[in-house]
């Protein structure tokens, strides 16, 4: 009954949100970002899921290509984010607003239990039978589900396991989505990157924790199968690795565009600093009182989405 408690659930979400666009045409785009991240995570979970049935390497690289998939379903929309720790670094580094970033999380979550409903649904298997026996070795059918008698890292390890795992996803999404080097040399190829990132992290600690490295991962299975010992344990581990590296991202590696020497702002700086403050005003046609526009807005003035989950950015889905 959870199962389809969960996807009545989830269909009357998208009720709701159509309601709300039909009576509300502004928030539109708004709405549509998070129904993209509301289906692009139900089905990441439902086929990451499906694949870790299987163990194994096939069960690694089964996520990473779900992943590819579902960023490059979404990013037009939303970004592409589908994981709570990379939406929460982006709002921590003030990328994007919190409220957005709340109702991302919301949409996420309630995904996720969708997602884990239809496996449960499609596969006809108590939860003990989903990761009860060998949480580990088939932790991917319960997508990170820690237990004390059959898993290889204690609760700290484990942790510390996922923290780093996420660390390294949110930082190559940085790289590749968020740095304009990145976005400019690998443009619509950046899922992929993302992708083989987490099949890497996959075949690295899959058998140590699941390797969810997203809160949502955990939680649609938690609440489907009533699994909740050591859930924290993929709340904490994966929101320290994002933060983690996202600050290193945002204060250490991300160019500037006062660095770039080709942007308007760079030539602008470097002849302040050749003729001096008096010389590099108005008059020389280089911005005077005009600000340069940020790398994540286009030429037209609309926003660029900063991605989450991995994904080229999208266009602006408008404030909520």
């Amino acid at each position: 009954m959870v199962p389809v408690f969960i996807l009545c659930i989830g269909l009357f979400a998208i009720v709701a949100f159509g309601i709300l666009m039909l009576h509300q045409p502004h928030k539109i785009p708004a709405l549509r970002a998070v129904v993209a991240e509301f289906v692009g995570t139900a089905m990441f979970q439902y086929i990451g899921g499906m694949c870790s049935a299987v163990g194994g390497v096939n069960s690694a690289l089964g996520n990473g290509l779900a992943l590819v998939v579902c960023v490059y379903g979404t990013a037009n929309v939303s970004g592409g984010h589908l994981n709570p720790a990379v939406s929460i670094a982006m709002a921590v580094t003030r990328r994007e607003k919190w409220q957005k970033m709340g109702m991302y999380v919301l949409a996420q979550l309630a995904g996720a239990a969708v997602g884990a409903g239809m496996i449960w649904a499609n596969l006809e298997t108590a939860p003990a039978d989903l990761g009860g026996g060998d949480a580990v070795a088939r932790g991917s059918a319960t997508l990170g589900t820690l237990t004390e008698n059959t898993s290889n890292a204690a609760p700290g390890q484990a942790v510390g396991i996922e923290a780093m795992g996420t660390f390294v996803l949110v930082w190559v999404i940085f790289a590749t989505s968020i740095d304009p080097r990145g976005k400019k040399d690998f443009g619509a190829t950046a899922p992929l990157a993302i992708g083989l990132t987490l099949t890497c992290n996959a075949i690295s600690h899959g058998d140590l924790t699941g390797c969810s490295i997203n809160p949502a991962r955990s939680f649609g299975p938690a609440l489907v199968f009533s699994r909740w010992q050591y859930h924290w344990v993929y709340w904490l581990g994966p929101c320290t690795g994002a933060l983690a590296a996202a600050a290193l991202q945002s204060l250490a590696m991300i160019e500037r565009e006062d660095e770039d020497p080709n942007s308007k702002q760079g030539i602008n700086s470097s002849l302040k600093q050749q003729l001096g403050p008096d010389l590099s005003g108005p008059s020389l046609g280089m911005g005077g009182s005009s600000s340069s526009s940020s790398p994540y807005t286009q030429a037209g003035g609309g926003t660029l989405r900063a991605p989450l989950a991995g994904g080229a950015a999208a266009p602006s889905s408008g404030d909520l």
